[in-house]
């Protein structure tokens, strides 16, 4: 989506396959609803971070922050996910991969269970759809 012009980012190649965390930004998006788990006796964090497989997907740097939905960093200055409206429709941009299966990618990463890859897939796909 960010290759096309659908959504305004800058992106940076990175090579790479291993498991990784995604830090939520935006908990108020429909898309990031599907993998929000409340951090409990924490004071640091309000949602846990989301373990997830990484396989090669560039890193983003979204231009409008409202666009900004899952990081790669605590920071939020690196994308991992972003949604945005276009023209008459929307566009997700999602960089770890989370096309593979939850069997293919394994049942757990870090002793964490992965993300629940096909709820998100879903989110994404029903937001895009403008449902």
């Amino acid at each position: 989506m960010v290759w096309l012009g659908l959504i305004e980012a800058e992106m940076s190649r990175s090579h790479g396959v291993g498991p990784h965390f995604l830090e939520v930004v935006n908990e108020k998006h429909p898309i990031v609803k599907s993998v929000l788990v409340k951090a409990k006796n924490r004071i640091d964090r309000r949602w846990m971070p989301v373990p997830d497989l990484r396989v090669s997907g560039p890193f983003l740097f979204p231009k409008n922050p409202e666009h900004h939905l899952l990081g790669c960093d605590w920071d939020h200055r690196i994308g991992a996910v972003l949604a945005a409206p276009y023209s008459k429709g929307r566009a997700v941009a999602i960089s770890p991969h989370p096309e593979m299966t939850e069997n293919e990618r394994g049942l757990e990463v870090l002793n964490e269970p992965l993300m629940p890859v096909s709820e998100f897939l879903r989110a994404s796909l029903e937001w895009s759809a403008g449902r």
